[in-house]
C-alpha cells in the first residue's frame, strides 16, 4: 500500500494550507490567538482529520509540517514541545482510526465475529439435518410436531444474517470505547487525588473556580459521563445506525479522549519552557478546563468533515489506511 500518492498529497496540502490560514485570521480577528494553547487548537483541528483519514504516518508529518510552516508565517513564542504535541495530533488519530477501521473492523470482524455466527449456522442446520432424518417411520402426528421445530429453527438461522454481524462489531466498538474511557477517566482521577492540596491553593488564586482538586474532580467526571452517556445513546438511536455513522464517530471519541490529556502533559511542559505560565500545575489545570469542550468540538468537526473526504480518498484510490 503506498502511503503517498498525487490525490494524498494535494489532500494533504489542502489541510496544511488551511490550518495556516485559520491560524492568520484567528490572529486578525483575535490577536489573543497568538498565546500558544489557542494557537494549538486551532491549527490541531485540521491536523487530526489528516490523521484520522489518511493515517499515523502522514498524520503525524502532517503535525509536524503544519506547526513550522505556522510558525514560519506566524511567529510566536516556540518550544519543541508543542512540535511534539502537533505531530502526536496527527500521529493518534491516524493510529486509532486503523485499530477501529482496520484491525477490529476486519481483522476481529472477519476471524472472530463472523466465524462464531457461522458455527452457530452450522450447528442449527445439523440440528435440523438430524430432525428431518428422524421423520422416517414416524407417525403423523409426531412428524407435525418435527415439522414445527424444523421451522422455528429454519427461522433462527435467519436471524444470523449480515445484521447480527453488524450489531455485534457495533456492541464491540461500545465495549471498547467506553473501557478506553473508564481507564483514563482513574488514572487522571487517581493522579489529581493523589496530588498535594497546596497546589490547587495556587492554582486556585489565577483560576478562581478551581478552589480545591474536588472540584476539579467533580468537573472531568461531569466531562467524561456526559460522553459515556452520548455514546452509550447513540449505540441505540436509529439516527446513529444508519451509514456506518456511529461506527464512524466512535474513533473520533476514543482518539479524542486519549489525545487530550496527553497532549495536556506536554503542551504544559511547553507552556512553562516558553514562559507562558509560571507553574507546571496551572498550565496542565489550565488545560484541563478547556478538555470537554475541544473533545465535543473534535467529534462534530471531525465527523462531518470524514463524511465528505473520507468516501472520496476510499472510492478514488482505494488506499487510505
Amino acid at each position: 500500500m503506498k502511503l503517498w500518492n498525487s490525490r494524498n498529497i494535494a489532500f494533504v496540502a489542502v489541510f496544511i494550507s488551511i490550518s495556516t490560514i485559520m491560524l492568520l485570521l484567528g490572529i486578525r480577528l483575535f490577536p489573543i490567538a497568538v498565546l500558544p494553547s489557542l494557537r494549538f487548537s486551532i491549527i490541531g483541528l485540521p491536523i487530526k482529520i489528516t490523521g484520522f483519514i489518511f493515517g499515523p504516518i502522514i498524520g503525524l508529518l502532517t503535525g509536524f509540517l503544519a506547526d513550522l510552516i505556522s510558525f514560519w508565517f506566524a511567529p510566536t513564542t516556540f518550544s519543541y514541545f508543542y512540535t511534539i504535541a502537533l505531530s502526536l495530533t496527527g500521529f493518534i488519530p491516524g493510529l486509532i482510526a486503523k485499530l477501529f477501521l482496520n484491525f477490529i473492523k476486519n481483522q476481529i470482524n472477519e476471524k472472530i465475529l463472523e466465524r462464531k455466527i457461522k458455527i452457530k449456522k452450522q450447528k442449527i442446520s445439523f440440528k435440523i439435518e438430524k430432525l428431518i432424518e428422524s421423520k422416517i417411520g414416524m407417525p403423523e402426528s409426531k412428524i407435525i410436531l418435527i415439522n414445527k421445530k424444523i421451522s422455528k429453527l429454519k427461522i433462527k438461522k435467519e436471524k444470523y444474517g449480515p445484521e447480527v454481524i453488524e450489531r455485534n462489531l457495533k456492541n464491540l466498538y461500545l465495549s471498547i470505547c467506553i473501557t478506553i474511557i473508564m481507564v483514563l477517566f482513574f488514572i487522571i482521577f487517581i493522579l489529581i487525588y493523589k496530588s498535594d492540596n497546596q497546589v490547587f491553593d495556587g492554582i486556585s488564586k489565577k483560576i478562581k473556580f478551581f478552589k480545591n482538586k474536588y472540584i476539579f474532580l467533580a468537573f472531568i467526571f461531569a466531562g467524561t459521563a456526559s460522553m459515556l452517556v452520548f455514546i452509550t445513546i447513540a449505540r441505540f438511536l436509529k439516527f446513529f445506525q444508519k451509514k456506518n455513522r456511529f461506527s464512524t464517530m466512535v474513533p473520533i471519541i476514543v482518539f479524542s479522549a486519549i489525545l487530550e490529556p496527553l497532549t495536556t502533559v506536554i503542551l504544559s511542559m511547553g507552556d512553562v519552557q516558553s514562559k507562558q505560565f509560571d507553574s507546571y500545575e496551572l498550565a496542565l489545570v489550565s488545560h484541563f478546563t478547556l478538555s470537554p469542550i475541544k473533545i465535543w468540538i473534535n467529534l462534530f468537526v471531525i465527523y462531518l468533515t470524514s463524511l465528505v473526504v473520507l468516501p472520496i480518498v476510499q472510492n478514488k484510490t482505494k488506499n487510505v489506511y
